[in-house]
């Protein structure tokens, strides 16, 4: 419970002083409201730990494939019971349980990993009398763990354990278990790491003594307590070690300590594969728990390990058997290289499938996707709804691939830093920092693919809203320099192939070692696009929200003489909804107002869902003190009724100008019926892509100035380049002709992630004067 106050004591603090961002964690406010809480969270827990703790341990099969195990060997298998803790909370009848569903396995061996019992002799006997029926084909072997030292004498339990219950003890010593054809695998066992501070005679962990008598050419089973012991180990020694059995760790046992004890061993739970060695080790959750007989679901386990022949493995996947004998011969480096080699040709070729289907599946909705989502069924607002949801399905399945194609970079990078340290040591805990740096990535992959799907759920919590719309703007600022990169060693390596092309350049990569890393290594690459992305998203979110306001002058021909000098403010794409609230919507109000101006020019994408869930998000719009104008967006279209929207506005006082046009379709020439032809024209329209179309009318009417948006001037650093060589039209002062000017703004606010490039969140003040 502890835990749970201290998390909802910290929430509070949140709610407290951040409440801009964080209005949903309100309720946290309330100490009474935090405590109940944690009592009930902790209730919930410790109930469902302790239920989880009623039932017999369940059995774990585990297969683990051995380098050179002889075949009379295949097949081998051995129980692993580690943390039993026999004590005050595990009662005899919890051992007879744990007997006779370990004797019920016929295993070749029971290994017994180290704490067996938690308490002094004198008070156990009957508890463990049990232990006396385990049963198996070579015996039960047994390696100390740390409670052992902390009753009384432990020789005592050894002696017992050994005299009474004809337990082997392994104290850093080995037996070899033979088959009926003489082929043997060498058991040996280590004292637990624990000891060496406590420096009891006899007592401590030698793994060079426990290995001693193990042959080279046989597979060695190591019991070591503890997975940091077991580490230590292996950076001591290069004597070969096929398979570690640890336990100690008990998964965390209890939800709120998982992850300390992730952090605090090695090797957290299950099987890892040591890098650069052909030693594995298990690590079991344990037998029964420490303590409070409360767990983690499903965690009290009985593991049965089978041994199993890797090479015959290894045939089967490379579907060559004629190749046995020149794959027996391999030593484990090349053998790891012939398996990198296969799957990465394999990877290759499932992804170039993935890409195809893709493809086609892009392909198919262009074709099918109007008649499959109904999109011509309707001629109302629906339409537009319904487009926008197949544009959101095809636009996953168009990015999904270049996801894929980050999270093998970001893999490759982590793999490539952790795995070797400064001595080109393979590291110990790579394997657990590598699958945590992989769900981490997964998970905001997930989440940033998840940011369409939100507009059509407008009411979910705020701060998984943001969460997700930040891990897309990290996506764009990430995917577009890795590609490129890609893009540049694909034409780097080609040219190299080229024989007239590959002096010339090998004489440019060769002047610079920086240069060639840029060009040519991937890992070099994708640790420069991290750093920069870091480096461009942080100040992209710290600007977002600074609204900046600009001032510009422009000359117009035939102003009238009492519109001469005239300034309105110029808004465009505010895009109220998903992470833009009602306190963005109130300080644009506040800085418009602030100034000067005749008249308010709103150009388009107001908003980003339905009325009925974000109206309260736009009420201040209603507080503005000019004569307000306002045209639609492509946005308002997407999400429930636009004339919803537009009724709205009305209400605030809009002059509304949606063309008075059934179906809300683009006709410039009905807009522009009754301007005056001898007086200036301002046209809104919030895409500059029309800008051409309205200039050069059919009706040939006159149209001065265009204003609008929509681009937002690219809105990541990353995405600028494209949008600035893909639009027609991209942010600025355009002279489309002769009489017709063009003004696109970036925008006063952000779509989708809450991040922009600094100081373009921006209100522009227009003065007019006449053209002399």
């Amino acid at each position: 419970m502890g835990f749970f106050l201290v998390l909802s004591v910290l929430l509070e603090f949140l709610s407290s002083h951040w409440s801009f961002r964080l209005k949903s964690l309100a309720v946290f406010q309330s100490r009474k409201f935090n405590t109940t809480l944690s009592l009930l969270m902790a209730l919930f827990l410790t109930g469902a730990g302790f239920a989880a703790t009623r039932p017999a341990p369940v059995v774990n099969r585990v297969n683990v494939k051995i380098r050179d195990l002889p075949r009379s060997l295949d097949g081998f298998t051995i129980v692993l019971l580690t943390d039993v803790h026999i004590g005050p909370t595990v009662s005899r009848k919890r051992i007879e349980e744990i007997v006779s569903k370990t004797n019920a396995l016929h295993a070749d061996m029971v290994a017994i990993s180290g704490d067996l019992v938690d308490g002094f002799l004198s008070n156990l006997v009957q508890a463990t009398l049990p232990l006396a029926m385990l049963k198996s084909k070579y015996g039960v072997y047994y390696a100390t763990g740390n409670h052992e030292y902390y009753y009384g004498d432990t020789n005592e339990w050894l002696h017992y354990f050994t005299t009474k219950f004809n337990i082997t003890v392994l104290h850093n010593e080995n037996r070899n278990l033979c088959s009926n054809s003489g082929d043997c695998i060498c058991i040996a066992g280590v004292h637990d790491i624990f000891t060496e501070k406590l420096r009891i005679p006899g007592h401590y962990m030698d793994a060079k003594r426990a290995l001693s008598g193990c042959n080279e050419t046989q597979p060695v089973v190591l019991l070591v307590h503890q997975p940091n012991g077991a580490s230590k180990i292996l950076r001591a020694t290069k004597k070969r070690i096929d398979l570690i059995l640890s336990g100690h760790t008990h998964a965390g046992q209890f939800y709120i300590v998982w992850p300390l004890s992730y952090l605090k061993n090695d090797f957290q739970y299950g099987l890892y594969k040591i890098k650069n060695r052909d030693t594995q080790i298990y690590v079991s959750s344990g037998v029964n728990y420490w303590g409070p007989p409360v767990k983690m679901l499903n965690l009290c386990e009985i593991t049965l390990l089978t041994l199993r022949i890797f090479v015959l493995e290894l045939y089967l996947k490379c579907h060559n058997f004629k190749r046995a004998n020149q794959l027996k011969s391999l030593n484990s480096q090349e053998l790891s290289n012939f398996c990198l080699n296969g799957a990465l040709a394999h990877r290759t070729g499932e992804s170039i499938n993935q890409i195809l289907f893709i493809a086609a599946s892009i392909v198919f909705l262009d074709i099918f996707g109007p008649i499959i989502f109904g999109v011509n069924d309707v001629h109302d607002y629906r339409r537009g709804n319904r487009a926008r949801q197949l544009s959101t399905v095809k636009f996953e399945l168009f990015t999904f691939p270049f996801s894929v194609f980050i999270y093998f970079r970001v893999i490759e990078l982590a793999k490539y830093l952790l795995t070797c340290d400064s001595n080109g040591i393979v590291a110990d805990r790579a394997s657990k920092h590598l699958q945590l740096i992989s769900i981490g990535t997964v998970s905001w992959l997930l989440l940033g693919h998840a940011t369409l799907f939100l507009y059509f759920f407008p009411d979910l919590p705020r701060y998984f809203v943001i969460l997700s719309f930040l891990s897309i703007g990290l996506w764009y600022h990430i995917v577009i320099p890795l590609v490129a990169f890609a893009v540049l060693t694909t034409v780097i390596s080609a040219l190299k192939a080229i024989t007239i092309c590959h002096p010339f350049i090998d004489k440019c990569l060769d002047k610079s070692s920086v240069l060639e890393s840029f060009c040519l290594n991937k890992n070099v690459q994708t640790a420069f696009t991290l750093l920069i992305t870091i480096f461009m998203c942080f100040f992209s979110h710290i600007f977002c929200d600074k609204l900046v306001v600009k001032n510009i002058s422009l000359n117009v021909k035939s102003l009238p003489n009492d519109a001469k000098g005239v300034r309105f403010a110029l808004v465009s794409d505010v895009h109220a909804g998903a992470t833009v609230f009602r306190e963005q919507v109130e300080e644009i109000v506040d800085r418009v107002n602030s100034q000067a101006v005749d008249a308010v020019f709103i150009v388009g994408d107001t908003v980003d869902a339905p009325r009925n869930s974000i109206e309260d998000r736009v009420s201040p719009l209603r507080f503005l003190k000019p004569t307000t104008f306002y045209v639609s967006g492509n946005h308002e279209y997407y999400y429930g009724d636009a004339s919803e929207w537009f009724d709205l506005f009305q209400q605030y006082g809009f002059e509304v100008l949606n063309n008075r046009l059934p179906g809300h379709r683009f006709q410039p020439v009905e807009a522009l019926k009754g301007c005056p032809k001898n007086s200036t024209t301002v046209v809104l329209s919030h895409n500059p892509a029309s800008a051409k179309e309205i200039a050069f009318n059919d009706a040939h009417s006159r149209v001065d100035l265009i204003l609008s948006g929509h681009t937002h001037a690219g809105q990541f650093y990353t995405v600028a380049p494209i949008a600035y060589w893909m639009l027609p039209y991209y942010y600025g002062l355009y002279q489309i002709s002769p009489a017709t000017q063009l003004f696109v703004t970036a925008g006063t606010l952000y779509q989708g992630a809450p991040m922009k490039m600094v100081w373009t969140s921006e209100i522009w003040i227009i003065e007019l004067h006449a053209a002399p």
